[in-house]
């Protein structure tokens, strides 16, 4: 018994301890309450397609290690030939500290997994923003995209992001 109780509370405190890295280091990412997405396919004749989507709640992913970068990526689409595609770079800085990149892509063709770029907000243009990896909510970013090719097409979104620590 007297060897047993030390053994049981050295391997408590290392498993007390690991706990506390991997939290750090892990964080699940989703939209907040309230997040959108709207795309409107511009018809010359006729009612324009109009598509909002809402992002509430919905999982964007995880990022976990120091020095790591995750590119995330959720589109979508209306009228059966506008899609919307947002790119989101999450950088884990270090164990305090995320960086957010936002990327915005419009696609317009004869479908949806059309490949033809017809309008973006990106590099400079984009949005970022830093956030804690404890932190509950981010910074609301609104971002808009027009057609600059063709047509009246837009697409807008306005979000944030909500993260919750991984034990």
């Amino acid at each position: 018994m007297n060897k047993i109780l030390p053994a049981l509370l050295t391997t408590a405190a290392v498993l007390v301890a690991g706990a506390g890295t991997a939290q750090a280091a892990t964080t699940d990412y989703y939209f907040t309450q309230g997040s959108t997405m709207k795309i409107v396919d511009h018809e010359p004749f006729g009612a324009n397609a109009v598509k909002t989507v809402d992002l509430s709640h919905v999982y964007v992913g995880r990022i976990t290690g120091d020095g790591t970068t995750k590119t995330l990526k959720f589109s979508r689409c209306a009228g059966g030939e506008v899609r919307f595609e947002i790119s989101l770079d999450i950088t884990r800085r270090d164990g305090s500290v995320n960086k957010f990149d936002a990327d915005a892509f419009l696609y317009e063709g004869a479908s949806c997994s059309s490949s033809d770029l017809d309008g973006y907000l990106f590099g400079p243009m984009g949005q970022y923003f830093y956030t804690r990896p404890t932190v509950g909510d981010t910074g609301t970013l609104t971002m808009k995209v027009n057609n600059t090719k063709e047509g009246g097409d837009s697409a807008s979104t306005s979000f944030q992001l909500y993260g919750k620590p991984v034990y």
